[in-house]
């Protein structure tokens, strides 16, 4: 059996709401998409049409996905505020947990060699983490770039992989979140995940 992690954070309640919040707004209604959208194209100085701010929000029928550059500009106008950012990560968190538990357990996929029996060269422009990043720094990246799995580097030779499913099942204990599990770098949260299993 496998378990997809559900990331789409282009346009979920939390960027929404984060939208809503960084303009000072409680609701939205139609009228207010124009203020919306010349909030956004001056905060982040890309263009965001009215009538894109009036699909976001279902004020407008959407027929197609919105586009990468509709998306980043929506989470960059959120992400000057870092105490919002911080909720909706913890939000997603929380969420995503739910979504991707199960009372079976899973087989671990992430791993980690030593830098001397390294894999393979890294593909250029491929994102990656150090093996001493923090689990928190990994799982915000994941966040952020909408990634279910990232490559771990060391001086550029690719040398192991982690899952983000799996260190969502790995920073819970039953239902509750452990957060000191969070700052385990990923050399560590591996060998704990490789030992205790999932």
């Amino acid at each position: 059996m496998s378990y997809h992690l559900i990331m789409d954070v282009g346009l979920s309640n939390n960027l929404k709401q984060g939208i809503l919040s960084e303009a000072g707004l409680k609701a939205v209604t139609s009228k207010d998409c124009r203020r919306l959208a010349a909030k956004i194209s001056a905060a982040t100085n890309r263009h965001i049409s009215v009538t894109t701010i009036k699909r976001v929000f279902g004020f407008a029928e959407t027929k197609h996905h919105f586009s990468k550059y509709t998306i980043a500009a929506l989470q960059e106008y959120v992400k000057g505020d870092e105490e919002w950012k911080d909720k909706i990560f913890f939000k997603w968190l929380q969420d995503s947990y739910i979504v991707a538990k199960s009372p079976y357990k899973m087989d671990i996929l992430s791993f980690i060699t030593d830098d001397r029996s390294c894999i393979d060269e890294l593909n250029e422009g491929e994102p990656y983490l150090h093996p001493e990043h923090l689990v928190i720094t990994a799982l915000k990246m994941m966040l952020h770039d909408n990634l279910s799995e990232v490559a771990i580097c060391k001086k550029g030779k690719y040398i192991g992989r982690i899952y983000a499913n799996e260190l969502q099942r790995f920073v819970y204990a039953g239902d509750q979140l452990v957060y000191h599990r969070l700052n385990f770098d990923l050399v560590t949260a591996i060998t704990v995940m490789q030992r205790e299993g999932l």
